[in-house]
């Protein structure tokens, strides 16, 4: 997965709070419906791939309405950020 790494200055998401989330997260469209496996989070960038349908996209973690870890807990796209 591509999540083993720290924090730099300049990142904008917070990767000590991403690499605590149990596998997989799942990320919900603003549409309410559409769910996708996130891949990878770019914490320089704030963006993240997904898995939509075999495909990658990228976006950005605020276009995102939430998301979902592996034990089922749910986060706000602002949880990510860093303060």
């Amino acid at each position: 997965m591509g999540w083993s790494m720290t924090n730099q200055k300049g990142d904008v998401l917070n990767m000590d709070f991403i690499m605590s989330l149990a596998r997989p997260v799942v990320t919900t469209m603003l549409d309410g419906e559409a769910k996708y496996a996130v891949i990878e989070f770019y914490v320089d960038i704030g963006e993240m791939a997904i898995d939509v349908h075999g495909q990658t996209d990228y976006l950005s973690v605020i276009e995102s309405s939430g998301f979902t870890d592996g034990n089922g807990n749910n986060y706000h796209p602002d949880d990510f950020y860093l303060d």
